[in-house]
């Protein structure tokens, strides 16, 4: 688990300028779910939006465990999402 986050300051860095400069988005829908309190990741909808073009962004009790936390909202969302 170290591993993934010490590649997201070298590797994933590099890969992600690569994309960028090739214009590489991300082609199928994506759906953004965070936690009311979990204030870190208050721009996670701007930060997705940057990559693909169809983000769907919503929000959820509780903190970092989305599915932990808030169980059936992420449930309702995702059956949501997957159905469109």
């Amino acid at each position: 688990m170290c591993g993934d986050f010490r590649a997201s300051f070298h590797l994933d860095r590099e890969h992600e300028a690569n994309d960028r400069a090739a214009g590489r988005r991300i082609a199928c829908p994506v759906l953004v779910v965070t936690g009311a309190d979990e204030t870190q990741l208050a721009d996670a909808e701007d930060v997705w939006r940057a990559w693909a073009d169809e983000v769907t962004a919503a929000e959820v009790p509780g903190g970092h465990f989305n599915p932990e936390e808030a169980p059936g909202e992420v449930y309702e969302l995702l059956v949501g999402f997957l159905a469109d």
